[in-house]
């Protein structure tokens, strides 16, 4: 929706900030929150807050499977301040912990 394109560009750009806010994006596109969602949704299928977490999991995979970064420096780098959290996260989207999935990423 070109409506919030300045918006989605700024998500994409800031996805991985721990303090982003739904709001902070919205403004972006100058529109309401509510509006933002109900018209991210529409474009998207998906609520933005599930989109960020998708995008952040997809990061997350790519950044363990190097084997460079500890699974907290990859969390932070996901923008995630509290580990415990991502691997909540990282195990409902992924279906193994972080950890589970670097060691059968290392097999």
């Amino acid at each position: 929706d070109s409506k919030i394109k300045k918006s989605v560009d700024y998500l994409l750009k800031h996805y991985n900030d721990c303090d982003l806010s739904i709001k902070e994006i919205a403004e972006q596109s100058f529109v309401s929150e509510v509006y933002f969602r109900k018209l991210f949704k529409s474009a998207y299928g998906i609520s933005p807050q599930k989109y960020i977490v998708n995008l952040r999991m997809q990061t997350a995979t790519g950044l363990i499977s190097t084997g460079y970064y500890s699974l907290k420096e990859v969390a932070f780098m996901c923008g995630y301040t509290d580990y415990k959290y991502f691997s909540v996260e990282f195990k409902r989207i992924k279906g193994v912990s972080p950890s589970m999935y670097s060691y059968n990423y290392k097999k």
